[in-house]
């Protein structure tokens, strides 16, 4: 998955679990400041931990849309 399919693909939910979409892909949009992953939740492994676009994330999204 390319850096824009993630990008389009996080865009689909208000959430995703880190286990479907950690590496370096997103890596990158959290270095862009366009992603972030919440805390990993108690009793649970950091698999479990939400991921979501921030506001620069669905900017960026829009900007890439069409």
């Amino acid at each position: 998955m390319t850096e824009k399919e993630l990008l389009e693909w996080l865009g689909k939910e208000d959430s995703s679990a880190y286990g479907e979409c950690h590496g370096e892909q997103l890596d990158a949009l959290i270095a862009k400041g366009w992603a972030e992953v919440g805390p990993t939740p108690s009793g649970r492994s950091r698999m479990y931990a939400r991921v979501w676009l921030t506001e620069a994330g669905l900017a960026a999204l829009e900007t890439n849309a069409g």
